[in-house]
Formats: structure tokens, C-alpha cells, sequence
């Protein structure tokens, strides 16, 4: 009789645990709950605490895992966070390098931009990679951003015409090479009467003539490209080295506000316009 009172007691204790969801967080947090409602971004429940209480909503993104009362586990899947670009904050100390697809800074008044020797430009503390500088002074500075932009084409351009008059030039050359060093046809004028050889000559066959004539373009062609490949690199580099120089000198500066002022003196009233 003992025991079977002593087994309902522990059943009466046990039977509210037993009759409980229990929701694991990704925090590792455990909620003792009942389950009212799951769905694929949330579910619904209230504490088991307080089960008279206010119904509680959260995400399953914040969920690892569900213990149902009848023993079934639930597991959420968590999608893997992508890293996010990393916006820049000035806090006046220390440097800040952000790397090509981080975002470029907000707009920094009065403060200059400097180049050094690794192509990185710098904005007071902040060290930008070049695409990033890029996309600065074209959210901040149209001057800056058309001499920087013009300048890269340019140079583009001229490797662009460096690269294929290269292989123009090589090309013809291989051509040419192989026309002017066939076998040559030669002709003969001689004495009948005492065999004497009076004069010869050697021509290229028709085969080995257009293959030196067309390496001779393929020179003339490459030849060109080179040639105009060199003041577009050497411009462009210029322009696209330059452009921050610009964006000091268009965009750095600030600009003294303009005002109207009246004046009292000793020739009269006036207004004087300040700039």
C-alpha cells in the first residue's frame, strides 16, 4: 500500500514535466513551455509557469532546437551569416584600412586624401584600397571622380593596344621571317655557245610573296598600336595617380559660408556681401 502511494505521488510531482514542450535557443537558453502554434519563420507558446499568462512569440531563427512532450525532437536549421561590409565609423584613433567590397566612408569635410607607395589612399586615419577610393570620390566628388575615371580608361585603353600590337607586331614578324627565308626561285642567262653564265637572278615564289607582304602589315599595324599605346598609358596613369589631388583642391577645401552684412560707417549704410 506504501509503495502505491509513494508511485501516484511521484506520478502527481512528475506529470506536469512530463506534459511539457521545452524550447532550446541557439543562446543555449531552455524555456519550459506548451507549444501553441509553429510556424516556418515563428511559433507561439506560453510558459508553463504562467500558462493563464501572456502568449510569447519568437523566431525560429533564434531557435536550435524543440522537446515535444511526447518525445519528438524538432531541430531548426540555421542559414550561415554572411559576413556584411564593414561600414566605417571615425573614432579619431588608430587606422582603419577597409579592403576592396567594404563600403566606401560618409564625406569628411576639410580633410585631405594622400596616396602612398602600395596604392592605398589615405583619408585622415582611414586607409582605403583603391576600389574603395573609387567609389568615394564618386559619391563625393564629380571632379575628382571624372579625372580618376577618364585616367583609368585611358590607361585600359592603352594596355588594351600595348597587348594586341605586341602580338601584331610578333605575328608579322614571324610571317615575314618565313616568306624571306623560303627557297628562292633563280633564273639563269647564259651563252649558248660557251656555256659562260652572263647573269642571274632569284625571286620569291608566289606563296613565300604573301607571306612576307602580309607580316609587313602585321608589322605596320602593330607598329601603330605601340606606338599609340604608350601616351594613352602614360596619360591615364598620370590622370588616375592625380585624382586625389584634384578632390583636394575641388572638394576638401571647405567653403566659407556667404553672408550678407549691413554695415554702418563713415560714408553712409551699406551692405557688404562676404564669400
Amino acid at each position: 500500500m506504501k509503495k502505491f502511494l509513494l508511485t501516484l505521488l511521484c506520478v502527481a510531482v512528475l506529470a506536469p514535466i512530463w506534459a511539457q514542450d521545452i524550447i532550446i535557443t541557439t543562446a543555449s537558453e531552455r524555456i519550459d513551455a506548451q507549444i501553441l502554434e509553429v510556424s516556418k519563420n515563428e511559433i507561439k507558446y506560453k510558459r508553463m509557469d504562467n500558462l493563464e499568462g501572456p502568449t510569447f512569440v519568437i523566431a525560429t531563427s533564434e531557435l536550435a532546437s524543440i522537446i515535444y512532450k511526447n518525445g519528438n525532437v524538432q531541430t531548426f536549421k540555421q542559414e550561415e551569416q554572411k559576413p556584411q561590409p564593414t561600414t566605417y565609423q571615425p573614432t579619431g584613433q588608430g587606422t582603419v584600412t577597409l579592403l576592396e567590397g567594404d563600403k566606401a566612408p560618409a564625406y569628411q569635410p576639410g580633410v585631405t586624401i594622400r596616396k602612398d607607395d602600395d596604392d592605398y589612399y589615405w583619408l585622415g586615419n582611414l586607409r582605403m584600397h583603391e576600389e574603395v577610393y573609387f567609389e568615394y570620390i564618386k559619391n563625393n566628388c564629380k571632379d575628382a571622380w571624372d579625372s580618376y575615371n577618364t585616367g583609368r580608361k585611358l590607361f585600359y585603353t592603352g594596355w588594351g593596344l600595348f597587348g594586341g600590337g605586341s602580338g601584331l607586331f610578333l605575328a608579322g614578324i614571324a610571317l615575314a621571317a618565313a616568306g624571306d627565308w623560303g627557297v628562292y626561285t633563280v633564273k639563269y642567262t647564259y651563252n649558248k655557245s660557251t656555256g659562260q653564265v652572263i647573269n642571274s637572278s632569284s625571286s620569291l615564289t608566289s606563296e613565300q610573296e604573301a607571306c612576307f607582304y602580309s607580316g609587313a602589315v602585321l608589322l605596320s599595324f602593330g607598329s601603330a598600336a605601340l606606338s599609340a599605346s604608350v601616351p594613352l598609358l602614360i596619360i591615364g596613369s598620370i590622370k588616375k595617380n592625380n585624382s586625389h589631388e584634384v578632390y583636394n583642391e575641388s572638394c576638401a577645401k571647405q567653403q566659407a559660408p556667404m553672408s550678407l552684412n549691413f554695415n554702418v560707417g563713415g560714408n553712409g549704410v551699406g551692405l557688404a556681401l562676404k564669400f
